[in-house]
């Protein structure tokens, strides 16, 4: 594996991904290195911003996912769609 994986998926394609977690969860996300890449900046309102660049955006999706909605993807925008089009299914699913 190189330094660009998250989890067991990867490309020939780098991608850089910013993303924007809750003040609730910013201390989970600030207290260990998710990614060799990583860049970490505090927002305002006691959020934070995540930036990585990855190989993959399979695994990153579903540990995105897994915060709910206290992680927004600002970028990329495919990324983005994907995380929003999951969101959806679920709304479909549990209404």
């Amino acid at each position: 594996m190189t330094a660009s994986h998250f989890g067991v998926h990867w490309s020939d394609r780098l991608t850089r991904v910013r993303v924007r977690f809750s003040k609730e969860v910013a201390p989970y996300i600030r207290e260990r290195i998710w990614h060799e890449s990583q860049q970490i900046s505090d927002a305002a309102d006691g959020g934070l911003l995540l930036e990585l660049t990855v190989s993959h955006l399979f695994d990153l999706k579903k540990w995105l996912l897994s915060w709910g909605c206290q992680a927004r993807v600002l970028e990329p925008a495919e990324l983005a769609e994907q995380m929003a089009e999951e969101a959806r299914a679920m709304a479909r699913l549990y209404a």
